[in-house]
């Protein structure tokens, strides 16, 4: 049955692949329209509003803008910053706005017509637009000072360079002439202690592997959870496997974002998925949590149990995976706690699911990671890869018993592996007891199927949201299907 499945998943991973090329096809063949017409929301309309379209000349291309002229005779310039902030990108990716400015330059108002942010942060920004206007972004202002105004987050930085390069390119371009472009050096490359320090722990966790005991694991999961995950909100999730999926990553630099969707992943070829095991704060945070439960119920599966509930995982994760790729939307990884796990900023489902997480997680020892992670799942195909996995030691003993992982592991090249290395230092695994379903197995059966469909629920909800149905979730893409946005 084990084979069956691994060859069924194979092929469904193929189709996935397919599906994603395809999709990378067919969007490096739209073509830019000529002289694509847009429209203004609602609330900038007037009475006596008067709006003229207009032309601007952009190397290799003709770009919209338009002119508004009310009643009192005071005029505006509209434009999308797709136009002339291109790469303007958040934590997701790439940010684009239709702006409203006056003649003089200062901002009257923007829309966020693209995004691939969260819907928590975004709105957290854009409760706090009013930072944004009225800043002349004809003649420049200090972007600096924005950003730290608007709370210094992803998000916001993204905002807030949209608005800075588009207005300077912008009003380049209305007088004919090319914004100065200023040569990229060393020190314009952005630097974040926060990824500095992951770049270390990143090295910390290949060495410690070599001298591993059960005070040094647990003195370094809780060094990660507070470093990494409660100081640097550095957390690994489907935001980050998306942007390597679609092709469309943050802006380069050392940065958080920047680390996990495109460096993150090369390591893990060289290395195996030792994320998992030793770097990821959430799963961090889940392990400490089986440590304080000092009593001895520590629930572990029967294998029939753990061979197909192990599955949930990788059948979200295609399945998200191929709604990504037919919806060209995020808002389908939603449910996906790892998203604000270790921020102050999230939606209360998402805070009940937590909860409940690291309350399950006292008594199934890392309860997301081993049933439900699509993030983790898609992190485990690099275990098929691991380049110099020849200088580690092996995951586990030479006489591998079933009852050597209580994560289900059958054998080292398990590609749920974790490589925690537990069953190389914890005795007490060293042992197939027997394990029975009971009331125990009931609730851990029920609460895989619960979080499952909660997961494809919040999804659901925020693809609804998106078009229009809920203002809710991802309000900041609810101009995104304007002609010409």
């Amino acid at each position: 049955m084990e084979k069956i499945i691994k060859f069924l998943g194979w092929i469904l991973f193929v189709l996935v692949i397919l599906l994603l090329f395809t999709a990378h096809l067919q969007r490096r063949a739209e073509k830019v329209v000529a002289n694509p017409a847009f429209e203004i929301p609602a609330e900038w309309n007037a009475p006596g509003l008067k709006v003229t379209s207009r032309n601007l000349t952009l190397p290799g291309q003709t770009v919209p803008f338009l002119m508004l002229e009310d009643q009192s005779g005071t005029q505006n310039y509209v434009f999308n910053t797709k136009y002339f902030a291109p790469d303007a990108t958040g934590y997701g990716g790439k940010i684009n706005l239709l702006v409203r400015a006056g003649k003089n330059g200062k901002v009257k108002d923007f829309k966020v017509v693209k995004h691939q942010e969260g819907e928590e942060f975004l709105d957290q920004v854009l409760k706090n637009k009013a930072v944004f206007l009225g800043k002349n972004i004809f003649s420049g202002y200090d972007k600096k000072d924005l950003d730290s105004m608007s709370g210094a987050t992803y998000t916001a930085k993204g905002i807030s360079t949209a608005l800075h390069e588009s207005g300077k390119n912008f009003s380049a371009a209305l007088k004919g002439k090319t914004a100065k472009s200023t040569k990229i050096s060393l020190k314009d490359i952005p630097v974040e202690t926060a990824a500095v320090v992951f770049i270390i722990f990143c090295a910390l966790a290949v060495i410690v592997r070599w001298f591993i005991t059960t005070p040094l694991r647990r003195f370094f999961l809780i060094v990660v959870l507070v470093t990494l995950g409660i100081a640097a909100n550095i957390q690994y999730s489907t935001d980050s496997m998306a942007s390597l999926l679609e092709w469309q990553f943050p802006s380069p630099g050392l940065t958080g974002p920047f680390l996990l969707a495109a460096i993150l992943p090369l390591f893990l070829a060289l290395f195996g998925n030792v994320y998992c095991g030793y770097i990821c704060p959430f799963g961090a945070l889940q392990e400490i949590l089986a440590y304080l439960n000092l009593s001895k119920f520590h629930y572990r599966p029967p294998r029939f149990w753990w061979v197909w509930l192990r599955l949930v995982k990788y059948i979200l994760l295609a399945g998200l995976g191929i709604w990504l790729i037919l919806s060209f939307s995020r808002a389908v990884f939603a449910g996906d706690v790892l998203r604000s796990a270790f921020s102050t900023v999230r939606h209360p489902v998402l805070l009940g699911m937590i909860v409940g997480l690291m309350i399950l997680s006292l008594f199934f020892t890392r309860f997301w990671c081993r049933n439900l992670c699509p993030a983790g799942a898609f992190l485990s195909l690099f275990n098929k890869l691991k380049i110099l996995a020849r200088i580690f030691p092996k995951p586990a003993f030479p006489q591998v018993k079933p009852g050597y992982c209580d994560l289900g592991v059958r054998h080292p090249e398990d590609l749920d592996c974790l490589n925690c290395d537990r069953c190389r230092i914890n005795k007490e695994l060293q042992s197939d007891k027997d394990r029975k379903t009971g009331i125990a197995g009931i609730i851990y059966i029920i609460a895989v199927i619960v979080y499952a469909a909660l997961i494809i629920w919040m999804g659901i909800y925020s693809l609804t949201a998106q078009t229009g149905d809920r203002s809710r979730f991802e309000r900041g893409n609810s101009y995104a299907s304007l002609p010409g946005s």
